[in-house]
């Protein structure tokens, strides 16, 4: 990193997300307009699964410092679907069922524009008219792949699926085991390149173990 080079926060909660964060948006702002050196006039406010402090973000902002340029993202749970065949036993009869086993995992998504903002919001009503109102699930995301044109999808650092699976191969000790975890990394990685315009894995340094690993 050069001298010159800041860093620029892609990842921060108000109390819009609860219990997740109490990110101070005018003190922030009011920060990079004294000290423009030290903090940059942009970061991005990504609330988890909701979108209700874009507005008030984006007015004080440019309020308190009209140089300030507000990233708008949203930290957003998405869910992997699939179907697993089960042995059940009624009346002493065996029968085969097919039960459907779901894993949830959050994407931090950042509109690059004007389109890009509109998408982010139509994903978060997707989101809210889903069955369960907690998820969006991989097939919607193939029946809406326009969506996330103009967005910059982030793999979610170390609470993502990507990380959670890395711990579970490092921890295991069947080598089948490890190898069905890869397989499910590398189909990971290859739906969201496939269906995102722009997905990066996201690295985050905070003192997690195996992080370095990772």
């Amino acid at each position: 990193m050069s001298q010159n080079s800041q860093f620029i926060n892609l990842r921060a909660y108000t109390t819009a997300s609860m219990d997740f964060g109490l990110f101070d948006i005018e003190a922030a702002v009011e920060q990079s307009k004294q000290n423009p050196e030290e903090y940059p006039s942009t970061f991005a406010i990504t609330e988890r699964n909701n979108m209700f402090s874009v507005i008030d973000f984006y007015k004080h902002a440019t309020a308190i410092n009209p140089s300030f340029k507000p990233i708008v993202g949203i930290d957003l749970t998405f869910c992997h679907e699939h179907e697993r065949k089960i042995e059940l036993v009624e009346r002493g009869q065996k029968r085969i069922s097919t039960q459907t086993e779901s894993t949830k995992y959050p994407l931090l998504l950042l509109a690059k524009n004007e389109q890009g903002y509109q998408n982010l919001c139509k994903l978060q009503t997707l989101f809210q008219r889903s069955n369960k109102a907690d998820r969006i699930t991989e097939k919607q995301v193939q029946e809406h792949k326009e969506l996330l044109n103009d967005i910059i999808v982030l793999s979610g650092g170390n609470n993502s699926y990507l990380f959670d699976t890395f711990l579970k191969w490092q921890n295991s000790s069947s080598d089948e085991h490890k190898q069905q975890l890869f397989s499910n990394i590398e189909q990971h990685l290859q739906f969201w390149k496939e269906h995102a315009t722009q997905y990066y894995i996201e690295l985050q340094r905070d003192g997690t173990e195996y992080e370095n690993d990772f």
